[in-house]
């Protein structure tokens, strides 16, 4: 029997206007009056993860920055895994030599770092990714960019994050250049003590090789009481392999998903923009899930 539903946020709960639909809002909501317990699993930050839940009045667990950070529905850290500084050095080193800007989260401040060029082009695409669909030339001169880059915080260099006391948990690179960040991949995953994931392929998540959404879900929900075969997991991403390929009750891709999702979930929900991820809930609740599993 499900008693904990685990979901990826984008491209899985949120639809391509990077909201949740009222439909997928109420499928939540009804889980959790029924006594599920339901966990946002995300690529993001505990602040943007919020900034996706609060305006759907969806309060619950959250397994942020990829599996770095563990909150409870109070925004209580529960747990942290951090990356070790050496590491990141190397992969701080590696992004600069391909000169693109990265993004680095901590327990003290969260910022990008690079030149002034590298930091307009990774908030341009933050901002496409998250908050608004545009050209390049359409978002500068949205108002919601503008707001966003007064907020974001620019770092000097990686060495002031390196010399300090900060604890670095995830590192985010992106460019729109796919040869840079398959090159950077390859450099990358040399580096020992890491794991690297992906929401797309113009991007790479890097967290310490414990911090990933499947093995910290697993710890977290059995700190909670609960085994595996309870729990719910669904994704699209490649940032959500780790918990689709993991012996969960109930592993459901996004027909969205990347194909090396679709093809080890044993499960089949209609796209994000199709509201799959209430439909899935829908399903669970109504004790018709079976009718999701994928044929053959």
């Amino acid at each position: 029997m499900i008693k904990v539903i685990a979901s990826d946020l984008d491209g899985t709960l949120l639809n391509e206007e990077h909201k949740i639909a009222e439909r997928t809002i109420r499928a939540v909501k009804r889980a959790q009056e029924e006594g599920i317990l339901f966990v946002a699993a995300t690529g993001r930050g505990y602040e943007e993860a919020k900034l996706a839940l609060e305006p759907a009045g969806i309060r619950c667990s959250q397994i942020v920055t990829s599996g770095s950070e563990v909150r409870d529905a109070a925004g209580n850290i529960i747990r942290t895994i951090s990356m070790e500084k050496e590491a990141a050095g190397k992969i701080l080193e590696i992004s600069e030599k391909a000169g693109i800007a990265a993004y680095v989260f901590t327990d003290e401040l969260d910022g990008v770092i690079g030149t002034p060029e590298e930091v307009e082009d990774f908030l341009v695409a933050q901002v496409q990714t998250f908050h608004l669909n545009g050209t390049k030339e359409e978002i500068l001169k949205d108002p919601l960019f503008q707001e966003y880059k007064k907020n974001t915080n620019v770092l000097s260099d990686k060495e002031a994050i390196l010399n300090s006391e900060c604890i670095i948990y995830k590192i985010f690179l992106f460019s729109t250049n796919l040869e840079i960040i398959r090159k950077i991949k390859k450099e990358v995953e040399k580096i020992p003590g890491i794991a690297s994931a992906a929401s797309s392929l113009d991007n790479v998540e890097i967290t310490s090789i414990k911090a990933q959404k499947g093995p910290v879900l697993k710890w977290y929900v059995e700190s909670l009481g609960y085994s595996m075969d309870e729990v719910m997991v669904m994704g699209d991403s490649l940032n959500d392999y780790s918990m689709l390929s993991m012996e969960f009750g109930a592993c459901v891709a996004m027909e969205n998903a990347a194909d090396i999702l679709k093809k080890t979930a044993a499960y089949r929900a209609p796209s994000n923009e199709e509201d799959g991820a209430a439909i899935a809930i829908e399903k669970l609740l109504e004790g018709k899930l079976e009718e999701l599993r994928v044929k053959g």
